[in-house]
């Protein structure tokens, strides 16, 4: 049992996917097409507590006393013959600490989101995949009404985690026409391991070439985004000239300060306990100005 990402990062009002495969030649029983296998989903929380709401079961999870244990799920073969099988996992998170995250088979057409705990409880949990395997190393979880029955079977799991983020330019200093880039390293916001996401930041121009006191209201305020370089990097950037092109970058004029701002809403330092914490990645340039020179060309007559 194998995950397409190292972690499950949090991204607070964000939907996150992680696919999970499970490779086992022995499920592989007709080479002539697409099987179908099932295998255990769990999601807990920080303290290793069974998450999950018992008003809101779905009628392929067992449950304990009062929260769900597991979710029985369906994996579909990539392809006949293969014995590869893979499953899509979405978690949509909580927009806050203190607000329900959710998940969802997202191989399913249904694609319905089944209640967790908190944001916050969930930091430091876990999300795992099981497959019933007499061979297997583990000894599985099992709901309330075989507990007397020992399963074995193969797991793989994936922490539930937050990260620093950092925003870099390539210069510190810029003229009008200037072709400037802007990188946010950001594990939280590299939200499907299959797709280049995109990344929202501030954008905002002050008066002047000194670093402005923080708090100041900037003279415009736009916004820019940032774009994947690839695939599962969780590094972003933007590309563009100064005082050219799109809005916010055509309204850059000399003698400015121009400050893009990325707000981490799950920075690193988040604990189950205290809740998320939220941190700023910031950088910045200074737009100068060039002297003018005349000069006067005799005429001749």
């Amino acid at each position: 049992v194998s995950f397409d990402r190292n972690d499950i990062p949090i991204a607070p009002g964000k939907r996150v996917n992680a696919t999970a495969f499970i490779l086992d030649s022995d499920l592989n029983q007709n080479p002539n097409s697409q099987e179908t296998i099932t295998a255990r989903l769990y999601a807990r929380n920080a303290t290793d507590g069974t998450v999950g709401n018992k008003a809101e079961i779905p009628t392929d999870a067992t449950v304990g006393t009062r929260k769900v244990n597991y979710y029985n799920v369906s994996l579909v073969e990539t392809g006949p013959n293969t014995g590869n099988f893979s499953l899509k996992i979405a978690i949509l998170w909580g927009a806050s600490s203190t607000t329900n995250s959710s998940i969802a088979n997202y191989s399913s057409t249904t694609k319905h989101f089944y209640n967790l705990d908190r944001t916050q409880d969930l930091l430091g949990g876990r999300l795992q995949v099981c497959i019933n395997d007499g061979l297997g190393p583990t000894t599985l979880e099992v709901g309330p009404t075989g507990a007397s029955i020992t399963v074995k079977g193969v797991c793989a799991a994936r922490t539930f985690a937050t990260h620093g983020a950092t925003m870099t330019a390539n210069i510190t200093s810029a003229r009008v026409g200037t072709a400037v880039s802007f990188t946010l390293t950001e594990q939280d916001q590299n939200r499907d391991p299959a797709v280049k996401d995109t990344v929202q930041a501030s954008f905002e121009i002050f008066r002047g070439t000194t670093t402005p006191v923080e708090g100041i209201a900037a003279n415009h305020n736009g916004t820019v985004f940032l774009t994947e370089t690839g695939v599962n990097t969780g590094v972003f950037t933007n590309s563009s000239r100064l005082g050219t092109g799109t809005d916010p970058f055509s309204r850059v004029n000399a003698s400015q300060f121009i400050k893009i701002r990325y707000m981490d809403d799950a920075a690193l330092g988040s604990a189950s306990i205290t809740g998320l914490a939220r941190a700023k990645a910031t950088a910045s340039i200074v737009v100068g100005s060039s002297t003018g020179q005349a000069s006067v060309i005799p005429a001749t007559q």
